[in-house]
């Protein structure tokens, strides 16, 4: 059930929680009538323009914006969804849609988001605009994923402006336009017919949408330039425009709003035994079985308040198997911190599957063991390697299970390339809580790509490559497994501050450390993780810092532990040799894009 390497919590964001209507105090009733009202804008108010509203079965209303872009129609007796649309003097239209009366604005981003949710049925908003009974508008569901993925490319932008893009909806969340805040990131965005340019004149990102109508997705490929350093991604999404893709995202919705009730009403008591019932009989994630699953769960949720479960996005539907993989976040609230976390790492989300009674059960991803395709610039202060290259393009290729399950892991990439994995001689201890009262820990041992990767590559594979692994069991026949890089970013971060140096004495075991750090800028970030590893003998540990870090933190807390597996962590008294202790900053964006630093200690 655990979707990254230290369990469902520290997993990244592609989707984001968006609420089409009731985002706005205004309900747009008043009196017993009903009225529709916003702001339409590019960068600058949409003045003296004329609004269109139309309702599910074609009637229209009609009114005129004000000299700040403000429009408000009265709906009443209509027959909610309704389609807008505001002709811009000198300029071609821009729609919008609304699911209820209330906050509905109109601007670039609206328009996109209607726009995807026809192309992907093989329509236009032109089919949609002009026949709404023959060509409904978009449901709720399909406009909230569809707006995830118009806020996916947008999000950098708008945190840049200091707007929070969990609570600013596109749609409905009230704006002016006056050149400041989202309407400075319109200001800065052109549409072209296959996609989206936004610029501030130093950084640009560019971004293409495709379309698929077969299997109703879209898929967004971004690449954002300062100077010499870009960032790149490509991101996929399926729009539930089905009745059976639309069941099949409920069912895992119902199933996650059900894991929240069962957290927050055992509160610190949470056991293994409460969260079995979630879990499909054959579940498998990642090597792990329905017991192991239920045991990690109990242990990451435990004692921790979930204020929402949410899926918001389809990333892959098999009806013949029935089983779904969705994206989503969890809204946790610990220690009096809330924080927003997502379970759509790399693009691998949660599977659900279908069972005889209806229900939606966690399913896993039905493999072996855990295996990555991830491309990530790391910023190597070591000074021991004066010589060396840096920053380093690292291809990281790696599968991870439990120790003796797996004898051999070959991977080949789309391009035609081989890689053989080397089986990683330090074991991994992985321990959890199942219950308040026990502990569980499990041997897992890595395959890795080092060398030769590890040396660091001359160029990066692109977003979008993939790689599948064959990896052999120790019992029963080989599988394959494809993964792809969603995306790869030139940007470095640095550690400025907290280490004093870098012998194993200014690591300080067994004492905290605070450790500082720079942010990237060119891609938005889903992920900040602090971590350490410790090596004692054969073993190695992972140590996490602060837990549940935001997105924007720069600044945290770790403790090195004194020893390893039962051994203890001492120096080689080689300036060049083994690492006995390292600091790892990861940063990760919402599409995979990964820029690490690493501050080893001798």
């Amino acid at each position: 059930m655990s979707k990254s390497r230290h369990g469902w919590m520290g997993v990244s964001v592609l989707f984001f929680f968006l609420l089409l209507q009731g985002c706005s105090s205004d309900d747009g009733t008043s009196g017993g009538s009903a009225f529709l009202s916003g702001t339409a804008a590019s960068g600058a108010p949409i003045a003296n323009a004329t609004v269109t509203v139309k309702d599910a079965t074609g009637a229209i209303r009609t009114t005129t914006t004000d000299a700040n872009g403000k429009y408000k129609v009265d709906v009443s007796g209509t027959t909610p969804p309704f389609l807008l649309k505001v002709d811009r003097p000198g300029g071609g239209p821009l729609f919008s849609v609304g699911s209820a009366a209330g906050v509905v604005n109109i601007h670039a981003y609206t328009d996109l988001i209607i726009k995807t949710c026809y192309q992907v049925r093989g329509l236009t908003i032109a089919d949609g605009f002009g026949n709404p009974a023959g060509n409904p508008p978009p449901d709720v569901v399909s406009i909230r994923v569809a707006s995830g993925v118009v806020r996916g490319i947008v999000e950098k932008w708008m945190v840049d402006e200091k707007i929070d893009p969990e609570t600013f909806d596109l749609i409905t969340s009230p704006f002016d336009a006056n050149r400041v805040g989202f309407d400075k990131v319109l200001d800065r965005t052109a549409i072209q017919s296959d996609g989206v340019t936004i610029t501030d004149g130093t950084v640009t990102q560019t971004s293409a949408l495709a379309f698929n109508v077969s299997d109703g997705s879209v898929t967004v490929r971004t690449t954002t330039a300062v100077g010499g350093v870009t960032s790149s991604s490509v991101a996929s999404a399926i729009l539930p425009n089905t009745p059976t893709k639309k069941a099949a995202f409920e069912g895992a919705q119902a199933s996650l709003k059900k894991l929240a009730e069962i957290v927050n009403s055992k509160g610190s008591q949470l056991a293994d035994s409460d969260l079995i019932s979630l879990f499909a009989s054959d579940y498998l994630d990642d090597g792990a079985n329905r017991n192991f699953g239920a045991g990690e769960s109990a242990s990451d949720f435990r004692g921790i308040h979930l204020n929402s479960a949410t899926v918001d996005g389809i990333l892959s539907y098999d009806d013949k198997t029935k089983v779904v993989t969705v994206g989503g976040a969890f809204s946790v609230t610990e220690e009096g911190k809330t924080v927003r976390h997502g379970f759509n790492d790399d693009g691998h989300g949660l599977a659900f599957r279908e069972q005889s009674d209806g229900a939606w059960l966690l399913y896993g991803n039905q493999r072996l063991g855990r295996v990555t395709a991830r491309i990530r610039i790391e910023n190597r202060m070591d000074p021991s390697c004066g010589n060396c290259p840096n920053p380093v393009k690292v291809l990281q290729l790696q599968e991870e299970g439990a120790a003796g399950a797996i004898i051999g892991v070959s991977v080949k990439d789309s391009l035609g390339s081989s890689f053989t994995l080397t089986r990683n001689p330090l074991l991994s201890k992985n321990t959890f809580k199942p219950t308040p009262t026990t502990s569980t820990t499990v041997d897992r041992e890595r395959f890795d790509l080092c060398p030769p990767s590890c040396a660091g590559l001359s160029e990066f594979p692109s977003a979008g490559t993939a790689y599948t692994f064959n990896v052999t069991p120790s019992s029963g026949a080989p599988r394959d497994y494809i993964e792809t890089v969603q995306g790869n970013t030139t940007e470095t971060i640095s550690i400025t501050g907290g280490l004093a140096g870098h012998s194993l004495a200014d690591a300080k075991l067994g004492q905290q450390l605070t450790v500082n750090w720079t942010l990237p800028k060119t891609f938005p970030i889903a992920e900040v993780n602090l971590r350490g590893f410790v090596v004692a003998g054969s073993n190695g540990c992972d140590i996490d810092g602060d837990t549940r870090l935001p997105p924007t933190a720069t600044s945290g807390t770790i403790t090195l532990p004194t020893t390893c597996g039962g051994g203890n962590v001492v120096s080689t008294g080689n300036s060049t040799g083994p690492v006995p202790a390292s600091i790892n900053v990861e940063v990760v964006g919402t599409n995979g894009e990964t820029t690490t630093v690493w501050f080893p200690f001798r």
